[in-house]
Formats: structure tokens, sequence, C-alpha cells
């Protein structure tokens, strides 16, 4: 029986015991910044191909408008013109 199968507790119940499992025998993966940039990296690519650039594109406008709603325009703003002076530095 796969994932999709079981119940959110029964999920919760492999997972925690696999975890567990992985970190007794001390093969768990230590995600390093530079692992979990390159791990970020790949899961991102899998999902482009999966689903398309529009779907990513549609992630990332929800990221954008949900910080705006938490931080303002101004804020959005104010970073835009600083990537953007950063961007331009000789």
């Amino acid at each position: 029986m796969g994932f999709e199968h079981m119940t959110p507790e029964r999920r919760r119940e492999v997972a925690s015991k696999a975890g567990k499992a992985v970190h007794q025998k001390g093969t768990a993966n230590h995600f390093t910044k530079e692992t979990a940039k390159d791990a970020g990296a790949k899961g991102g690519e899998a999902t482009v191909q999966k689903h398309g650039r529009g779907h990513m594109s549609k992630l990332g406008k929800k990221g954008g408008d949900a910080i705006v709603k938490k931080m303002g325009k101004e804020y959005m703003s104010r970073i835009g013109v600083e990537g953007g002076r950063a961007r331009h530095r000789p």
C-alpha cells in the first residue's frame, strides 16, 4: 500500500519509524547549506518537468502576494530597489 492510500496518522507513524531507523543506522542525511540548496534546485527542476514553468510562476506569485500581505507594498518596493542597485553595481 502506498503513502497516498494511508491515513495521515499512518503516514506520520511510518515516516517516524523510518526517520528513527536511519538515524540509528547512521545513514540519515544531514543537510548543509550547499546540500540543501542542491536538493531544492533538484526538486524545483522535477516540479518544472512534471507541472511546467507556468505552475512555478503561479507558486512564485502566490509567495509574493503572501509577502505583500504580511509586509506591505512599501517593503516589496524597497527590496526591489535595493535588488536593482545591487544588480547594477560595477
